[in-house]
């Protein structure tokens, strides 16, 4: 490697540290922008007269549906699918045949 390969990467190097350096501060400029204005919020709560704990007792966690296993009736047996993961040979065969929608006729309503 030549000197003059050896000054091109380390300007290269310096380039690529000098953006590095310069996205930490954007990113140290917007944190303290976003703990500033949770200070004035919380400033302003507490001036209301609102804690966190009233605030905690109102926020609802968003919790991902479950799905109820189905429970279909073929040929005399009870399957159960939950419509995820691998499919029932029996009930894959109706859907290649029928559609999707078939399966609601072999579908045990209890």
């Amino acid at each position: 490697m030549t000197a003059d390969q050896i000054n091109i990467l380390i300007s290269d190097a310096k380039a690529v540290l000098e953006d590095v350096i310069a996205d930490e501060d954007i990113k140290k400029r917007q944190e303290a922008e976003r703990q500033t204005k949770i200070r004035e919020t919380a400033k302003l709560l507490k001036n209301e007269g609102i804690g966190l704990d009233d605030l905690e007792k109102h926020m609802v966690g968003r919790r991902s549906p479950t799905v109820e296993p189905k429970i279909y009736l073929i040929n005399g047996k009870k399957i159960i699918y939950k419509g995820s993961g691998r499919m029932n040979k029996a009930l894959k065969t109706i859907v290649d045949k029928e559609g999707h929608d078939a399966l609601e006729q072999y579908l045990v309503r209890e």
